[in-house]
């Protein structure tokens, strides 16, 4: 450790600054207290400066002459020690640009005298004060006033008392008072040898330094760097008429505790990985950092400049607050790619222990399931994102929609929200959970569909599919194992004996499930009208045939409101047949006997007309000819062969003459009037008051026709939809979405009232009657020609040959 020389006065006497100094400090990688020591000429500084230090590295002589010239530096840790040229010395210059130079940096300033306190000297260092305009001193520099080489008696007050005096030379003794308010007196003695007093006076002088060292300033290397190039170029051009030296000083300490605030909080913000509904950016923690080192290093009296780089703080720290913010935010709205987004919805949901549900629809409609009156439509797929799942299920912020699933298509749009569950069939087995997993479970056994369920108890994701509830954790479904999916559902409905079921929501059946309102012309009086809302077409035809079905008929759910707009049930006509060459005990996926010439130039198809084209009559007629299971099959294959192509002859002969289409025009006149009856009492039930309120006089006027209550229901759906987005009034208050957005409540509860009036009346809208009773002659047709497929090949039951015998 040597010291170096950092400022130098070559001819003409102007100050030198040698960069190639000034590099090491700048390199430092420590925070620097400054500690100057100036003083009489020939004092000593040079000596305790390496008494300090404990070595040797400023250069002394006993000599009359100047040993130091400028300021030479040594950085010993984090302490850089600045060795100044003394003044009032007869045989060498007096400068003092040195004595400002180590004022104006120093943390603490050794102030040496020689030999004894002197009212020169007090002069000399407020007279420099003076000078460099520093009695405002803002910098909280301590004052460590050394008297070296002491042959008298000094009290530790010795300073104080000093000041104290007046002796009309008030104004120095203020101007040292207000530019060092903490000071320190110590007094070294005299003694070449360097005995136990001379050591107690080095002691007290260490003592003093180390006192209160935590309020002092301290500089990265950077800025106490660039605080001594710019002191050296007002230094240099003689400019100590601008108050702008302690200010420069000053604004290089309050940058570095500016930029020291930054880092600390941007080390304590969170990082924006992941949505958080939650993220708040405190940017008073930035603030109180830079506040702290303010009040640590007592600098009340500087707060123009302390407020200017505060402000400066604070517009830094809400730039990062609004960037972190723009990026969660962006996070929570990303809506690509849709699996990764339901993803980190349904962890963030876990994490917060909020429940949910969402259907993923595969191949298969869901419509069917979304013709609850609860369930809410978009006419736009909504884009899901992680905000939007917080916002929908999260129970304070639409506590209406919580308990609900929610349906998204396969490119992980949202259809429709508040969908609820078909009920859970009995004996499915559900390894855990509770309504959301029974639920989930339903709708994956019922449809092709699967669900993801978040579990608010116990904030795990789980995975419905094909009917089974997979391992928490597990990935979702790939659309490669479609085909695997759909297997183990259906095995899984055979092995519960609930293909019947799967069959009104399947792939191929989902416009199966037929209304009662539409087909109660199919069996007249045989089903009281209003006793079920949905009927599918396996009782009807069972109704009308007169053997009954060979398999369990289909649960009819009890009537319960407003039904959805029904199929057209050709338009699943393969499932049509599919059902009914079941019933017949037919053969459905095995490899035909003998293939149907059905279309074929020897049996044409007929000429279009009423009746046809029949989409389920043309599939059931191209349909290849197979023999029935049952017993004693192989016994008698070679007889139920023959018996296969007589019947496949007199069919095609069928084809080709038959115009009755075996049905009587008695049936069809039947058919039309329980149409008309029907709907002009379904019109009459929607427009008119009950009978029941008519009956009971002016007591029951408040009850409505069923139009006006649903116009009021729908009113208060699309209040409900809007009250999501609602915000609060000035005392709290959720404001009322009809005030708020008048016209957006009346036009969404007018589409609504219009869907539900065509629900209501969609089986009796124009042109329903010709295609019910076009559906009515091809289902007579239809059992009429299954019965001929088997003429002669039914193999009677063991059980009913035991009877008859």
């Amino acid at each position: 450790m040597v010291g170096q020389k950092l400022f130098s006065f070559p001819p003409p006497g102007r100050a030198h600054l040698h960069e190639e100094v000034l590099q090491s400090i700048e390199q430092s990688s420590r925070k620097l207290r400054v500690i100057a020591i100036v003083g009489e000429g020939r004092a000593g500084k040079s000596q305790l400066g390496n008494e300090l230090l404990q070595t040797n590295v400023f250069a002394t002589a006993a000599t009359p002459e100047a040993v130091t010239e400028g300021v030479d530096i040594v950085l010993d840790g984090g302490r850089l020690v600045l060795d100044c040229e003394g003044f009032n010395n007869a045989l060498a210059s007096s400068r003092l640009e040195v004595l400002l130079i180590g004022t104006a940096l120093a943390s603490t300033l050794i102030f040496v005298m020689d030999g004894k306190l002197s009212e020169e000297g007090l002069n000399m260092l407020a007279g420099a004060l003076t000078e460099a305009q520093l009695l405002e001193k803002q910098l909280p520099t301590r004052l460590v006033l050394v008297v070296n080489k002491c042959t008298l008696d000094y009290k530790a007050s010795a300073l104080e008392d000093a000041l104290a005096k007046d002796h009309g030379r008030r104004d120095s003794r203020d101007a040292i008072k207000r530019a060092f308010p903490r000071r320190h007196f110590v007094a070294i003695p005299f003694d070449p040898s360097g005995g136990d007093a001379y050591q107690q006076g080095l002691n007290a002088l260490r003592a003093a330094l180390d006192a209160e060292s935590s309020s002092e300033l301290v500089f990265d290397g950077a800025r106490l760097a660039g605080a001594i190039r710019g002191l050296s170029i007002k230094v240099g051009a003689g400019d100590f008429d601008l108050p702008s030296i302690h200010q420069h000083i000053m604004g290089e300490f309050l940058q570095g505790e500016v930029d020291a605030a930054m880092d600390g909080f941007m080390r304590r913000i969170p990082k924006v990985i992941e949505y958080d509904p939650d993220f708040k950016v405190d940017i008073d923690a930035g603030i109180n950092l830079f506040d702290a080192a303010i009040q640590r290093l007592s600098l009340h009296t500087c707060s123009g400049q302390v407020h200017q780089f505060r402000e400066q703080l604070q517009g830094k720290l809400e730039d990062v607050a609004e960037e972190r913010r723009t990026a969660n935010e962006a996070l929570g709205n990303r809506t690509e790619p849709w699996r990764d987004v339901l993803r980190r919805g349904c962890a963030l949901l876990s994490a917060r222990q909020v429940g949910a549900r969402l259907v993923v629809q595969r191949k298969q409609d869901l419509s069917p399931f979304l013709s609850s009156p609860s369930a809410i439509r978009f006419d736009t797929p909504e884009p899901l994102s992680v905000r939007w799942m917080w916002r929908h299920f999260h129970p304070e912020l639409n506590p209406s929609s919580h308990d609900f699933a929610a349906v998204l298509n396969q490119h992980g749009q949202v259809l429709a929200v508040r969908v609820p569950a078909p009920a859970l069939p009995d004996g499915v087995p559900v390894p855990r959970g509770n309504a959301r997993h029974k639920a989930a479970l339903s709708v994956s056994l019922r449809s092709d569909a699967w669900v993801v369920v978040v579990s608010q108890e116990r904030g795990e994701t789980s995975v419905a599919c094909a009917g089974q509830l997979w391992d928490v954790g597990s990935a979702f479904p790939d659309d490669s194992d479609y085909a695997v999916h759909e297997q183990q559902r259906r095995d899984l409905l055979l092995k519960l004996g609930l293909l019947w079921e799967s069959r009104q929501i399947s792939s191929k059946a989902k416009g199966l499930v037929w209304y009662a309102e539409e087909f109660r012309f199919l069996v007249g009086i045989l089903v009281p009208p209003g006793t079920y809302a949905r009927l599918d077409m396996w009782p009807v035809l069972r109704m009308l045939a007169d053997a009954p079905l060979e398999f369990p008929a289909p649960r009819l759910r009890p009537r319960t409101g407003q039904s959805a707009l029904p199929p057209a049930s050709w338009r699943r006509a393969a499932e049509w047949v599919d059902l009914e060459l079941e019933r017949a005990g037919l053969p459905v996926e095995a490899a035909a006997v003998l293939e149907s010439r059905w279309g074929s130039d020897d049996v044409p198809q007929p000429e279009p007309s009423v009746l046809w084209p029949q989409p389920a009559l043309d599939d059931h007629r191209s349909r290849g000819f197979a023999l029935p299971g049952g017993p004693d099959n192989k016994e008698t294959q070679k007889k139920q062969l023959k018996q296969l192509a007589d019947n496949q002859q007199r069919l095609e002969e069928l084809w080709k003459m038959s115009n009755s289409h075996g049905i009587s025009w008695d049936e069809l006149d039947t058919a039309f009037v329980a149409f008309a009856k029907e709907g002009k009492r379904r019109y009459a039930q929607w427009s008119q008051v009950p009978q029941a309120a008519k009956a009971g006089g002016d007591s029951a006027k408040a009850d409505l026709p069923k139009a006006a209550k649903m116009k009021l229901e729908c009113e208060a759906k699309a209040k409900d939809f809007y009250a999501q987005f609602r915000p609060s009034d000035e005392e709290g208050n959720p404001v009322d979405p009809k005030r708020m957005w008048p016209s957006r409540v009346r036009r969404l509860a007018a589409r609504l009232f219009v869907q539900e009036k065509k629900k209501f009346l969609a089986p009796w809208a124009p042109g329903k009657l010709t295609g019910n009773l076009q559906a009515l002659v091809a289902a007579k047709m239809i059992r009429r020609e299954t019965h001929e497929r088997i003429y002669g090949l039914a193999v009677p039951d063991k059980e009913e040959e035991t009877k008859e015998n």
